[in-house]
């Protein structure tokens, strides 16, 4: 997995792609950075490490040969904050109702 300080086997790995005007991007990239910092290592891609990093998730590479789960959530940033409290720190398989989130 590109970048390799990311490969690291056994652990878990959760991606945030921020996309918007460059401004709106550094300020909540910011206020990530603050309310996560205490949940482990961040790492900042820069654009070419990102767009490696995306493709190999799409392409499904880094799952071969592996039954790990995958989970892929895509929301609004206005959704953000119920998407992120749902969780809660219990991850299951068990599809759950998302206030504000409509599963297709």
């Amino acid at each position: 997995m590109r970048p390799s300080s990311l490969r690291r086997q056994g652990q878990a790995l959760t991606a945030l792609r921020l996309e918007n005007f460059t401004k709106s991007v550094a300020y909540r990239n910011a206020r990530l950075k603050e309310h996560l910092k205490a949940y482990g290592e961040i790492h900042d891609l820069d654009r070419d490490n990102s767009f490696a990093f995306w493709d190999e998730l799409r392409q499904l590479s880094v799952l071969q040969g592996s039954d790990a789960q995958l989970w892929r959530i895509s929301t609004t940033p206005g959704a953000g904050v119920p998407v992120s409290g749902w969780n809660n720190g219990r991850m299951s398989t068990r599809p759950r109702s998302i206030p504000g989130v409509r599963r297709t």
